[in-house]
């Protein structure tokens, strides 16, 4: 009876197998990279042809387009906890490029990547009850300054994602699928007189470490 054929002879029988996987992987991507801009520019456009458009509008129409470039590339969604509506300060831990497009997607919100350097906006956004997502791996603490000046909530979200090292955007794309669970926390508040970068530090010890 003839022995069969081992995965290793398999690919000695045929060298160009490997070749012609990553081929058929990097045109996936290409595909997907190529439907995400696509995508990104119609939105861009409708936006441009609306005119002016209120905070909660702009948060509600990158929700959209969040949620249509996961579903482009792959990425399956799965949220646990109370998602907040009201305004907020949405605080998350980044461990991959995907990781804001997975927050928008399940909480319209207003994305800032420092909160110092987009104040007006910030200000907007929450007097208009849209919360605010930021990434304090980031740095800066603006973010928790103005929380604790207002008395709003800090909501901590914990992503996780398998595979775990989901790479850059090319690697997400290459492959079929990634799956994320989003953790949303209790909600927090700074403590009289806490500063800033020591919320921020309590409030990744408590919910990323």
């Amino acid at each position: 009876m003839p022995m069969p054929i081992s995965q290793a002879g398999t690919i000695r029988a045929f060298p160009n197998l490997a070749r012609a996987v990553d081929v058929g992987l990097a045109a996936r991507a290409g595909v997907r990279l190529w439907r995400s801009g696509v995508a990104s520019l119609t939105t861009l456009g409708r936006a441009r042809l609306s005119g002016r458009r209120t905070p909660r509008d702009r948060a509600e129409a990158l929700a959209r387009l969040a949620g249509e470039l996961l579903g482009i590339h792959g990425v399956e969604v799965d949220p646990i906890g109370v998602l907040p509506t009201g305004p907020c300060l949405l605080v998350a831990n980044q461990a991959s490029p995907i990781d804001p497009l997975v927050v928008m997607s399940q909480i319209p919100a207003v994305p800032v990547m420092r909160a110092e350097t987009a104040m007006p906006e910030v200000l907007a956004a929450l007097r208009a009850g849209v919360p605010v997502l930021t990434f304090p791996d980031g740095g800066g603490h603006s973010g928790f300054e103005l929380a604790i000046l207002a008395g709003l909530p800090v909501v901590p979200i914990a992503l996780a994602t398998t595979p775990r090292e989901p790479g850059g955007l090319w690697q997400v794309a290459r492959r079929a699928r990634t799956h994320v669970t989003m953790i949303v926390r209790a909600p927090m508040h700074g403590r009289p007189g806490e500063a800033p970068e020591t919320f921020a530090r309590r409030v990744r010890d408590q919910n990323w470490k």
